[in-house]
Parts: structure tokens; sequence; C-alpha cells
């Protein structure tokens, strides 16, 4: 038996892997009954160290690290007691590694560990030590076997559609993450409708804070991240996710989630595309409002915008050899569209216009294949043809091979991707001549940046820059003669 320290000054220790009600019931417990042992052993317990909804095993997330067990092994190092107590080995540690340290800490320090429901083991014999190793072994292996069954249980629920449990609840449900909430689902739908129109995320955070809206958790501003989440998240679609991916039943179908969905899958397709395009083009908000369009009509490059003393738009392949300040391109550009936006009206293009097709993606039998190959592995598993071990390294690959697929496939409909609700560009047209003739603000409103720049795309391919005259005959009416326009068809 191990040799008892004549200080009397102990510490407690609790510990709870998950508490669902949130009240701590289960640490309260122990602690009781450590108190009731600290009696019996006649010692004075001088604090109370607590880790509650914490793991204690290799499985345990970084994210939630026991910072009431790491206080109690730095006081216990530095003398401030010698007897630690707890309901169970389990409850300090599931972690081998951690087992040694408490060794160490025996072997340097003399602290003595006492536990309710596992005994006490002399630390300081081999014996001991070999019990307590064999004891930490068992719980580790426990540990695996709880991981795993949650694991399945977890898939279960999933593959069933039923929403993840979560402390915060979702932007757009109530608490029980199933029944909508009216009002902020009007606002999702909104936002992704301005999404399609090809506004951007930022432009309707500004918005939204300007609004007061309130994230789910109560605060003011509206993270890049988190609204992108709320408005296109697979949840808001209506998908059921599993480890952060949209979850596929054996024939490689979507699982749908037991709530309401508050956008349908091709909304979310459809901004996402646009959120793509924009960011295939480099649209910089509130400065350029050609980006991405412009080309030198010298080496066929293309030209950027660059701040300065003027703004102007440089060709940067061609080493700066074709400049065009930026105020003169862009109201000349401007004001072609108003005329040809006038022209179309007066010749009736727009009713006549032949609807485009759509181009199929080149690599779409390959997708299906891989699909077609987690379907067999999958119910080669479920049939037990297969063993775990092999399925799912198996299905692992495939499913790499298919998120590679889809992302190029998402890039070839980017490119390709026209807004799906568009602007009224009539309304555009009056509101431009009325309130803001031929003068473009750099620094104007996100959103009425977006909204003219949106108008200009749906009917400018490209804007080519010809080479400028020196001198002064390069000034004036000289400058738009520069620029040709190509329109989309």
């Amino acid at each position: 038996m191990q040799a008892r320290s004549t200080d009397t000054h102990a510490a407690i220790y609790c510990r709870i892997s998950r508490d669902a009600e949130g009240d701590g019931e289960g640490v309260e417990r122990q602690e009781r009954l450590c108190r009731e042992l600290a009696t019996r052993l006649g010692l004075n317990v001088v604090d109370v160290y607590t880790d509650n909804d914490i793991g204690a095993s290799d499985r345990t997330s970084t994210t939630k690290q026991r910072d009431a067990y790491a206080r109690l092994i730095k006081d216990a190092r530095s003398g401030r007691f010698h007897h630690i107590l707890a309901y169970s080995n389990s409850r300090l540690t599931r972690r081998m590694l951690e087992l040694e340290d408490l060794i160490q800490l025996h072997e340097q320090s003399d602290v003595i560990i006492h536990t309710v429901a596992s005994g006490d083991d002399d630390l300081s014999t081999s014996d001991g030590r070999m019990v307590a190793r064999i004891k930490a072994s068992v719980d580790a292996a426990e540990s695996d076997r709880i991981a795993e069954r949650q694991k399945a249980a977890f898939l279960h629920n999933a593959l069933q559609g039923k929403p993840k449990l979560q402390h915060q609840r979702a932007f757009g449900w109530e608490r029980d993450g199933i029944t909508v909430n009216p009002e902020e689902a009007a606002l999702i739908r909104a936002g992704v409708e301005r999404l399609k129109q090809g506004e951007s995320v930022t432009t309707i955070a500004r918005d939204w804070e300007r609004q007061g809206i309130k994230t789910a958790a109560g605060k003011d501003e509206w993270p890049w991240q988190t609204l992108h989440r709320v408005l296109v998240g697979w949840r808001t679609a209506g998908v059921r996710t599993y480890k952060r991916e949209p979850l596929r039943d054996s024939t490689g179908e979507l699982v749908m989630g037991t709530w309401e969905p508050i956008i349908s899958l091709k909304d979310r397709e459809d901004a996402l595309a646009m959120l793509r395009k924009r960011g295939l083009k480099k649209v910089r908000q509130g400065k350029w409002y050609l980006s991405g369009m412009v080309k030198c009509g010298v080496c066929g490059g293309k030209m950027y915008g660059q701040l300065g003393k003027t703004r102007t738009y440089t060709c940067k392949p061609g080493k700066g050899h074709n400049v065009i300040t930026a105020d003169t391109l862009e109201s000349e550009v401007q004001w072609e569209v108003i005329n040809h936006y006038v022209d179309r009206r007066t010749q009736g293009r727009d009713k006549d216009a032949a609807p485009q097709q759509d181009e199929e993606w080149p690599k779409q039998n390959e997708l299906d294949a891989a699909n077609a190959k987690i379907e067999e592995l999958m119910t080669a598993y479920h049939s037990n043809e297969l063993p775990s071990s092999v399925a799912f390294p198996m299905i692992d690959t495939q499913e790499q091979i298919r998120q590679q697929l889809r992302k190029e496939r998402d890039d070839f409909l980017a490119q390709r991707a026209e807004p799906k609700t568009p602007l009224d560009l009539e309304t555009w047209y009056d509101k431009f001549l009325l309130e803001e003739m031929a003068a473009i603000v750099p620094n104007e409103e996100p959103d009425s940046f977006d909204r003219k720049t949106l108008a200009m795309r749906q009917v400018v391919e490209t804007v080519i820059v010809k080479k400028g005259l020196r001198g002064r005959a390069g000034w004036g009416d000289a400058g738009a003669k520069r620029i040709e326009i190509v329109w989309r068809g």
C-alpha cells in the first residue's frame, strides 16, 4: 500500500463528457461522493476543479481543452495539495500519456490519487503502476467503443434527415431546428434573390447591419462566412450534412432533412453560380465598374484598375503601354449602354431574342460513374459482402474523385452563368437619367454600385481600349474614340 502523505490538503476533480441538459447535475453528484470519501479518509478539501461537458479521451476535439484539469496538475506540482480525489480513474483521464504524467506527478511531488469507484492504485510500486496502466488501457478501449457507437448513431440519425443537435440555433429556424422563423426566412429568400441578381455577400451583409438585423447569436456584425452559410448553406436548402459535407444515401441522392427548406436547391445553385462568376471576374466592390471586362487594343491583355493621383485602367501584361483614365472610360461606356438599350427597345430586339441554350458539361459521364461506384460499394457494405475496413477506404477514394469532378462542373457552370432574375434595364435607365446622369461616384453605396455594374454587365461582353494619341491630340473626344464595345448577343 502506498505511503500516506502527512499533508491532508486535497482537491476534487469532476468531469462529465456530455451534459445534455446543461445543468451540471452529473458533476455535482461526483463532487458530493468525493466529499464523502474525503471525510472517511480524514482529508481537508481545499478546492474543486470541474470540467463539464468535456471528454478526456484521445477522440475529444482539440477545441475542447480541459482547462480545469490543467490547473489541477499545475497546482498539485506547486505543492498546494497532496491528494487528488475523483469519482473514477476514467474521470481523471482516458489517455495513456496523461496516466504517465500522473505517475510522474506522484514520483516527483508525492501526490496520491483516490477514487470512489476505482479504488486506490499504489503508484509507488511496479505492480501498482501496472494495474493502473491496465485500467487505463481498458478505459481507452471503452472510449473507442463509445465513440464507435456514437458515430454509428450520428450517421443513422443523419441518414434519417434528423437535424444536428446544436447549442446555437440556426438563423431562419426556431430553437428546435425544424420550425421556420417566418421573418428570418423572408430575409434569407430576399438575400438569395439579390445574389442571383449578381450582388455580393458583403453588400448584403452591410445592408443587414444598417437595418439592425442581428445574427442568431444576437450579434450586430455579419461576417462574410456567417452570412454565406445562412444564405446558401446546405441546411438552408433542406439538405442534411455529415462532417460538414452534404450527405448522400446508397443511391447517391442527397439526404433531405426533416425540416422545411427555406430555398430550393435550384435557387442555391443559381446563387452560387453567380458568386463564382463574380470571383472569376475579380469584381472589386465600390471602385471599378468595368473590372474584368476591359482589354487592351494593342496586345489583347486585360487592363486593370489602378489607384494613383488619377484612377486609371492600365495594361499590365504590356508593362503600361496602354492607359486610359477611369472616369473617361466608365462614363463613355455608361452612356453607350444607355444608347444601346434605347436602340434595343426601339427595334424590339429584347422581345425577339432567342433563348440561350445551356451548354452541357463534358465530364458528366465521369461524375455519374463515380456516383455509381459509391452506390455499388455502399450496397456491398450493407449486404455484408465487404467489411468496413475495405469498403470505406474505397468509398473515400471515390468521394475525392467525385468532389473534384463537382468542383470542375461548378467552375464550368459558373463561367456560363447569367443572372436568373435580371434587373429591369428600363427602370435602371430611367433612374440613371433622373438621378445620376453621367456621374460615376467611386465611393457610393455598395448596393448602388452593384446594381449599376450588374446592369452594364448584362449587355456588355468586353470593352476594348485602343492606343491613345500623345499630347493634346489625345484629349477630349479623342478618348471616346479609343473605346470599342463588344455587346452580348
